[in-house]
């Protein structure tokens, strides 16, 4: 199994941003929980699964994609690349909706 170099751009933080507010809310996890929690299965998903991952672009094996659920519950689509270095490169991610639980009140049994 082949396993790939990989590290974090600008324009993916910035692509983080724009999906994930800075502070928890009601229905969304700040985009640092995502940072701390699912990032790193992220980036080794990257690192061992690249060769076989969907392209992004047809005919430009170098730009890829996945889908994945996080361990927060949210949906998120990754865009890659490779670099001329071989490094691959997370460079937009989408994430589609926010866990279940965010935003319920608990239930407590008396």
């Amino acid at each position: 199994m082949t396993r790939h170099h990989t590290r974090l751009t600008t324009t993916w933080l910035t692509s983080l941003a724009e999906e994930l507010p800075e502070h928890r809310t009601a229905t969304r996890p700040a985009r640092w929980d995502f940072v701390a929690r699912d990032l790193p299965p992220i980036l080794e998903r990257l690192a061992t699964s690249w060769d076989h991952l969907v392209d992004f672009i047809p005919g430009r094996p170098e730009y890829r994609e996945f889908d994945g659920t996080s361990d927060l519950g949210l949906t998120y689509r990754i865009e890659c690349m490779a670099g001329r270095d071989g490094i691959v490169e997370p460079v937009g991610v989408e994430i589609d909706e926010a866990p279940p639980w965010m935003g319920e009140e608990p239930s407590v049994d008396v």
